[in-house]
């Protein structure tokens, strides 16, 4: 019956010019023919520009620091992921800006 738990980096999001990268703590069980997972966030990783913020959540583990810096490669990964989209999407990294998706037909046509 193998079994373990990991922290994993997720996929981060863009919101108001930061990049969120939520880490989660995964846990699999294996019996047989079947296997269970479950998923936790442990921590949010905030970055903006060139700072980087750490918020635990509940269940967090104590040593925190340094299974991060295990999993640097994969944050920095995710970070370039990350700032990538808003460049692609027409903002600057770290204005604050992200400009909205263009949808035909959504938007007002102003009058003559």
């Amino acid at each position: 019956m193998p079994e373990g738990t990991d922290l994993v980096v997720g996929g981060g999001r863009t919101a108001g010019g930061r990049c969120i990268i939520p880490v989660v703590r995964t846990f699999t069980l294996c019996m047989g023919g079947a296997a269970a997972l479950s998923l936790t966030p442990v921590a949010l990783l905030v970055v903006e520009g060139e700072r980087e913020y750490l918020a635990l959540l509940p269940g967090a583990p104590e040593t925190i620091d340094e299974l991060l810096e295990t999993l640097r490669d994969d944050i920095d990964r995710e970070k370039e992921r990350c700032m990538g989209q808003a460049v692609t999407r027409g903002a600057a990294p770290g204005s604050g800006l992200s400009a909205p998706p263009s949808r035909p037909g959504r938007g007002r046509t102003p009058r003559s």
